[in-house]
């Protein structure tokens, strides 16, 4: 996907430093029948000593494919995994419906109208997070 996007370097390991972690979900949307890749995301689950959360990043589609809503498909996908692993981590006895999840999401400015029509507005929050 990525080469088709040709958006990072191929030798830009920064890239590949949550593809083996077990806390990581990568969501592939392909055409059918034909099965070729056109959108990507990736959410990875970070656990701290003190808060957990998700991070919503590496979303892609190819351009003649986002007139589709296929990025938003892929963003409802990442809520869905995000939804069900944090109802996984509950303690037992707890109330589903009082769960919360944190989800950040590392975006470039151009893309930022896209999250927020995606995101309901009571939800989204942006911020400017230094690292």
């Amino acid at each position: 996907m990525r080469s088709l996007l040709r958006t990072v370097p191929k030798n830009d390991n920064s890239v590949m430093i949550y593809d083996d972690d077990p806390n990581t979900a990568h969501i592939l949307l392909r055409l059918t029948p034909s099965i070729t890749p056109i959108g990507t995301i990736r959410g990875v689950k970070i656990a701290k000593a003190d808060s957990t959360y998700y991070k919503l990043s590496r979303l892609a589609v190819l351009k003649e494919y986002r007139k589709f809503s296929f990025g938003r498909a892929l963003v409802e996908t990442f809520h869905d995994w995000t939804r069900a692993d944090a109802l996984k981590s509950l303690p037992d006895g707890s109330d589903p419906a009082s769960a919360t999840a944190t989800i950040a999401c590392h975006s470039q400015i151009p893309v930022k109208g896209f999250y927020s029509s995606v995101i309901p507005h009571d939800l989204y929050t942006p911020r400017n997070l230094k690292s």
